[in-house]
Parts: structure tokens; sequence; C-alpha cells
């Protein structure tokens, strides 16, 4: 993380909840058009994509989880605690 100017970011757990709205390809003028809006300094390029996230909430502080490669589905039962933790 300290690519994007930021150090001690938690990992290994859950932070909050979005919705993914859309997943869009991105290509050279859309990277130029969106510059602002993401963390990444690089040029863009072939075969990337941008995620659409709608509707962030922060949870009232992080809850530790093992993690997974690639979109999986949350437990039922984690995701019961997340929404318990939402701030308010």
């Amino acid at each position: 993380m300290a690519h994007f100017g930021m150090s001690h970011t938690f990992t290994g757990g859950y932070i909050g909840l979005v919705t993914i709205e859309d997943v869009v390809p991105i290509d050279g003028v859309r990277w130029r058009q969106w510059q602002e809006l993401h963390l990444d300094p690089g040029s863009g390029g072939a075969g990337l994509f941008g995620w659409l996230l709608a509707g962030p909430r922060r949870l009232s502080a992080p809850i530790s989880a093992r993690g997974a490669l690639k979109l999986f589905a949350v437990p039922p039962e984690m995701v019961r605690t997340l929404e318990s933790r939402l701030l308010r």
C-alpha cells in the first residue's frame, strides 16, 4: 500500500460493505477520464476492468477473516455479523 501513499493499513479481513453495480472494461480514454477516482498512477492498458461500487458502509472496527482468491460468497453468519457492526 506504500505505492498508494498509505501505510499501516488493515489487511486480512473485512472493513465494510459495498454493492458492486457494474464491472466495465478500461481503455486508455476511460483510464484518463477516471484518473482522479483511482489510486493507481499508471497508464492503464488492455485487459483491465473497473469495478463500479456504490453504497459504501464502514464497519465500527475491522473483522479479521481468511482471504480468498477471486470473488467468493460470504457465509450468511458472517453477513449477519458484518451488518450488526456497521457504523450507524
